[in-house]
């Protein structure tokens, strides 16, 4: 009887070990979903709580737009771009889960950084992303590697509900504002690719400040 109740114990903890080491195992299937569909499930799912822009973005030329969307209990799908409306588009971009706390320190960094973060509508952010990256493509510049995971977060959020027009470039052509990051290889193979898709005098080049 003993041994039978030992047995039991032990068929009891390897069961429960193997159910511990699938909940693990599927914990981290559902992390190593791509932040694509990680993003669109939560377009999907929850509406939009935070949307906010850079308030002089096409005064300055570069910016930040962040949308994000309320994961209950305490997180939020946040998607933050960097956006160049002069030239480059999304020059950055993520997706991530904050908290509120985070988030909202984010956009106090970055409000800091350049300048005061105003509140636009969701169908705003998308237009101004969109044009963004319609306008760099023209010249054969891609938006950032990680910009269609941030951008799934929009979901189905209609860019035509946006009353406000935007004027992309600067002047009426490109104008390339470096950054900090812009190392001189990228920099000379984004003024190769406008060289050959503006021409040489048809878009501008200036060194940018340390803040971008």
């Amino acid at each position: 009887m003993k041994k039978q109740k030992v047995g039991r114990n032990r068929a009891r903890k390897q069961a429960k070990r193997k159910a511990i080491l699938a909940a693990k195992k599927n914990q981290r299937t559902n992390t190593a979903l791509s932040p694509v569909r990680q993003a669109r499930s939560a377009s999907l799912t929850f509406g939009v709580n935070y949307c906010a822009a850079t308030a002089n973005l096409f005064d300055i030329g570069i910016g930040y737009v962040i949308v994000g969307r309320s994961i209950p209990p305490a997180k939020v799908a946040t998607a933050v771009f960097l956006v160049d409306v002069y030239c480059l588009g999304v020059k950055n971009a993520y997706y991530i889960d904050y908290t509120h706390e985070q988030l909202l320190t984010l956009i106090d960094k970055l409000a800091g950084d350049e300048g005061p973060m105003v509140d636009v509508t969701p169908e705003c952010a998308r237009k101004i992303v969109d044009g963004s990256v319609a306008y760099a493509r023209e010249f054969g510049l891609p938006p950032h590697a990680d910009y269609p995971a941030a951008y799934a977060l929009f979901g189905d959020i209609d860019i035509d509900a946006c009353p406000v027009e935007y004027e992309f470039g600067r002047e009426g052509k490109p104008c390339f504002i470096t950054g900090p990051n812009d190392t001189p290889a990228k920099i000379r193979k984004i003024m190769r690719t406008l060289n050959q898709s503006a021409g040489p005098d048809n878009f501008d080049f200036i060194l940018g400040s340390e803040g971008f």
